[in-house]
């Protein structure tokens, strides 16, 4: 996951990031509709100081100027007066994470998760978190949580499958792709991908079963055609081997030569037929 996702509740936000904002105050004219109702939201927030809501409105008029010192400062007070205001621990942590204070970031999302685990928001911003500080064991769970939560989300499921390919846990990516292609049999990524998880863990035969789906998918992988070749190489099916061998090289797909070599010492032969 690459991107943030705030919480905005202004009207302003449309002409902000239309780029009306990007302008400093001195150079607003008096009659600026923006300028106006910034000025409405900080009189508010001045008049109400033990007020909350009104310090997380402020909070979300100076992040949608991209002042975020201030927005910091905003969100920070509405917590102190309400530490169970979970979208204010939230948008303050989105703020961490744009000034890189990514620590920060995390403790505060994972603060609004603790009022409110369900929410979806703030669990996809605290794995974009992790995964910037590198904490990818936390962020699979974070992702694996949000996939029970959204359980007809393939997009969280194919980012959690990538993710615990990477940690090498097969076993476990292996669950996520094979509840993704149970809810889109078409993706052929998704099938080579459980082929090469199941492979990983010697299931050989729920490999060649997924990477044959593949290809009938696509006769075109070329990468689905040397997994095949590989492994109708090691069950000893070498007619089978060589054909996916053949298939690869129709395509111009890669063919590692140790196999090729390896393949000929076992068939007694120096090419498909």
């Amino acid at each position: 996951m690459s991107t943030n996702i705030f919480r905005n509740i202004l009207s302003v936000a449309a002409l902000v990031f239309l780029g009306v904002a990007c302008a400093t105050d001195a150079k607003k004219s008096p009659d600026d509709p923006v300028a106006t109702q910034l000025k409405e939201i900080q009189d508010e927030a001045a008049s109400q100081p033990g007020d909350a809501r009104a310090q997380y409105a402020l909070g979300n008029a100076y992040f949608d100027r991209r002042r975020y010192a201030d927005a910091r400062t905003a969100y920070l007070r509405a917590t102190e007066i309400d530490p169970l205001y979970a979208d204010a621990h939230s948008n303050l942590g989105l703020v961490y994470r744009i000034e890189g204070d990514l620590d920060s970031s995390i403790a505060q999302y994972e603060k609004a998760l603790a009022i409110d685990p369900s929410d979806t928001v703030t669990r996809t911003n605290l794995i974009v978190a992790l995964e910037s500080a590198k904490r990818l064991p936390a962020a699979a769970d974070q992702l694996a949580e949000l996939s029970r939560r959204a359980p007809d989300d393939t997009a969280v499921l194919r980012q959690l499958g990538a993710l615990l390919q990477q940690l090498d846990r097969p076993d476990e990516a292996e669950t996520a792709y094979a509840r993704l292609v149970a809810t889109v049999a078409t993706d052929k990524a998704a099938w080579f991908a459980l082929g090469r998880c199941q492979h990983a863990q010697g299931k050989r035969d729920a490999a060649i079963a997924s990477w044959k789906t593949t290809v009938a998918l696509d006769p075109d992988h070329s990468e689905a055609h040397a997994a095949l070749a590989g492994a109708y190489t090691e069950i000893g099916d070498y007619d089978r081997a060589w054909q996916s061998v053949r298939e690869t090289q129709r395509i111009g797909g890669f063919i590692d030569p140790e196999l090729v070599t390896r393949l000929q010492d076992l068939s007694g032969r120096t090419g498909p037929e």
